[in-house]
């Protein structure tokens, strides 16, 4: 029997955040995943080298698609992930990013955290759900159910990446020299 996609988001919800965690680990943690399933994404897309994955030239260590935000805007404009999910992606950098360095603690109901939190929620397109984590009680679950959506899309659209095929080499030892 197949299982329905929202058996498999409940599988996400439990795979990557788990209950005793707090606030800030759980927005860095899933900002990680997400990091990563971009990476997963741009390297199911990209070419493939020869190097390790720490030694690749785009994606490696201090490379140019190292960065969450610059897997963020490669995916968005190679076209692996529309505006919404963009926008998403963006606001849990900025929530990553701010917990991290925020010495209070992660409040979803007040402060920079809640605003970050409504802004996440009004991205998800899907009415029912958008409602449901709207409503959820301690925010903390919604924001819960919202990293595990964002996990999931990003992990079925690594699924279904078509990789780039390469262009056939050109030999130019065959052309006449110009005159």
């Amino acid at each position: 029997m197949a299982t329905s996609w929202m058996e498999r988001l409940d599988a996400c919800v439990e795979a990557y955040i788990s209950e005793g965690d707090s606030v800030r680990a759980k927005i860095i943690v899933a900002a990680a995943e997400a990091d990563y399933q971009l990476g997963e994404m741009l390297r199911a897309f990209l070419l493939p080298t020869s190097r390790s994955a720490d030694e690749d030239p785009l994606l490696g260590r201090e490379r140019p698609l190292f960065s969450f935000s610059s897997r963020i805007e490669a995916c968005h404009r190679l076209g692996l992930v529309g505006p919404r999910l963009t926008g998403v992606l963006y606001l849990i950098r900025d929530m990553r990013n701010k917990a991290a360095h925020y010495s209070e603690p992660v409040d979803l109901d007040s402060g920079p955290f809640a605003g970050w939190f409504s802004t996440v929620v009004q991205h998800l397109e899907d009415p029912r759900l958008k409602s449901k984590v709207a409503a959820m009680r301690p925010r903390e679950k919604g924001l819960q159910v919202v990293f595990a959506v964002v996990m999931f899309l990003l992990s079925t659209k690594t699924e279904h990446v078509v990789r780039l095929v390469p262009i056939a080499p050109v030999d130019f030892t065959d052309q006449a020299p110009a005159s």
